[in-house]
């Protein structure tokens, strides 16, 4: 039985890759324009979810992510 790695991405991650703040990022997400789960204090982004974001806006998602 092969097992699925879902792939999360951290706010500070998606906020460096878009150039804005960790705020902006906390703000789509609760406007709900952004799915997140929370876990603990922190929010985690399913790749997958940010890439249909981007898609949603029109843009172009990158091939990789962004190094921490």
């Amino acid at each position: 039985m092969r097992k699925t790695v879902r792939e999360f991405l951290t706010v500070g991650e998606i906020a460096k890759e878009l150039r804005v703040s960790w705020k902006t990022v906390v703000k789509l997400i609760q406007n709900g324009d952004l799915p997140a789960i929370k876990v603990g204090r922190n929010y985690r982004i399913l790749k997958s979810d940010y890439q249909d974001f981007l898609k949603q806006k029109h843009i172009q998602p990158p091939d990789t992510p962004t190094d921490p």
